[in-house]
């Protein structure tokens, strides 16, 4: 039996599970990482996050594997009308 692997660049697409567990993608050029944003694997909150004009928070999650925590999960955040 042959196994197929494929290969995915992740540094080109964005993957995060929205609040219901979802499954997302955005392909990288449309992620704009705001200031102080945490780009190491971990829990709890990374920071903020703008795709396609809208705003996320974005936190660190468990993807399933035992004690890793590679995985993200994004928030909508409703900005302050002005």
């Amino acid at each position: 039996m042959e196994t197929q692997v494929m290969h995915v660049n992740r540094a080109l697409v964005f993957t995060p599970r929205n609040a219901e567990g979802h499954r997302l993608e955005f392909p990288a050029t449309e992620v704009e990482y705001l200031p102080n944003y945490n780009h190491h694997r971990g829990l709890g909150l990374k920071g903020r996050v703008r795709i396609g004009g809208e705003l996320f928070k974005v936190y660190g999650a468990g993807c399933g594997a035992v004690r890793c925590q590679c995985d993200a999960v994004i928030y909508p955040v409703k900005e302050a009308k002005q």
